[in-house]
């Protein structure tokens, strides 16, 4: 009985002091999401400058629109702290909704796909 007990508060410590395997993941591509986001900011800035005609102007802000609205869907995962050194700041640092670590992996991986398909707009762009 003792050696249950021990072994259940072994267990219990254990999975309290490392992060799952889910979130750790998750935080991976969160900061990887938050690189990205920095770059196309950056690409789109850089196009904007450059003199465009009135229907790559529209282009240009309906991609910076998506960009803008896919990081408002953007979440942080619990536990891992990070520093944010892009513009606007549009994320959400406390969500209202409780998410299991495998629908916060999934964000992730999601706002990453979305991302990565902007980013292919971008560097396609004319």
């Amino acid at each position: 009985m003792k050696i249950s007990r021990l072994f259940y508060l072994f267990v219990v410590m254990l999975g309290c002091s490392n992060p799952k395997a889910e979130l750790t993941e998750a935080n991976k591509i969160h900061l990887e999401n938050a690189v990205i986001f920095e770059v196309l900011e950056s690409k789109l800035d850089s196009l904007q400058k450059i003199r465009t005609n009135e229907t790559q102007n529209r282009n240009l802000q309906n991609l910076r629109q998506e960009l803008e609205k896919l990081e408002e869907y953007m979440v942080e995962v619990p536990g891992f702290d990070h520093e944010h050194r892009h513009e606007g700041h549009n994320h959400n640092h406390e969500t209202p909704i409780k998410y299991t670590d495998d629908q916060i992996l999934a964000i992730q991986k999601e706002v990453k796909s979305e991302l990565l398909k902007i980013k292919i707009r971008i560097e396609n762009f004319k």
